[in-house]
Parts: structure tokens; C-alpha cells; sequence
């Protein structure tokens, strides 16, 4: 099991959001991935000075990530929340590329729904068996079980 504690999470949204300024790509929006996307999202649409859309994907049973998946394909939200039109350049903001298969239908699903766009791919983290390459990532990680410091009990439990 890998585990990604809080300094190295932080650490790495900066890295990402460094590598995705300093490719100079003209993103006019970026769109994150709900629920683990949705931090790094933030950040890269900070960094871009880029409006923010929201998409929500589930591929698990519940919100308990320890299961191995039982939808083949993930499900996705009907609408994407934004102020926004989508048009333009636009960037889709995940935390962890596993398989691939949120972002692989991903893409194909906003391809589908809003044919106007262009998309890139960015994550934190990719595993070495993933079936597709993010545009901009952080670390290839190996394909062992992510944990991050949110997904501990004890990390709730602070008061």
C-alpha cells in the first residue's frame, strides 16, 4: 500500500499546477472530477486564473473506495456545474489515474455532450498499469493501492 500523506498531497497540487502554467497552453477552463479531483482542480484553476467546472463520477458502491469497483464504466453527472459556457480549451482535473477508466470516459463523455471543446488530462497521480497517460501529471506510481491521508479514520477524528 502506497500512503500520501498531507505534505506530500499539498506539495504535489503546487507541482502539477507548476507543470500545468508552465507548459503555456491557453486553457480557458478546467473541469474537475468529483470527488477526488476536485482539490487539485481548484488549485489549477487558481493557477490559471480559469473559471471551474464540476463533474461528479462514481465507480464504486459506495463512498468507501477499499472495494474493487463494480461499474465496468463509470457513471457521470448529466450536467457539469458551472457559471460558464463551455467552449474553448479546457483541462480535466483528476487525483488518481488507476485503470484509466474515469478519465478514458471522461473525455469521451464531454466529447460527446459538449462537442465544441478541446481537452487535455491532468492527475497527481498515475499507476504504471493505467490504460491512458494523463497530458500533465506528477508521479507514476506503482500499481499498488493509494491511500491518502483523507481516507483515514483518524484523520476525522482530530478534534
Amino acid at each position: 500500500m502506497i500512503f500520501v500523506d498531507f505534505k506530500k498531497y499539498h506539495d504535489d497540487i503546487f507541482r502539477l499546477c507548476k507543470k500545468v502554467v508552465e507548459s503555456r497552453e491557453p486553457f480557458d477552463f478546467v473541469i474537475g472530477i468529483a470527488r477526488g479531483g476536485l482539490p487539485p482542480s481548484f488549485f489549477v484553476s487558481k493557477a490559471l486564473k480559469a473559471p471551474i467546472a464540476l463533474m461528479i463520477s462514481k465507480r464504486y458502491p459506495d463512498e468507501s473506495q477499499g472495494q474493487t469497483p463494480i461499474l465496468r464504466e463509470p457513471i457521470f453527472s448529466k450536467h457539469l456545474a458551472t457559471l460558464n459556457r463551455m467552449e474553448g480549451r479546457g483541462i480535466l482535473v483528476d487525483d488518481l489515474v488507476d485503470g484509466g477508466e474515469t478519465l478514458i470516459y471522461g473525455v469521451q463523455y464531454l466529447q460527446k455532450e459538449y462537442p465544441q471543446i478541446k481537452l487535455k488530462t491532468a492527475a497527481l497521480y498515475k499507476k504504471a498499469h493505467s490504460r491512458i497517460t494523463p497530458d500533465f501529471y506528477v508521479e507514476e506510481l506503482p500499481s499498488e493501492w493509494v491511500t491518502f491521508f483523507y481516507d483515514e479514520g483518524e484523520f476525522w477524528n482530530k478534534g
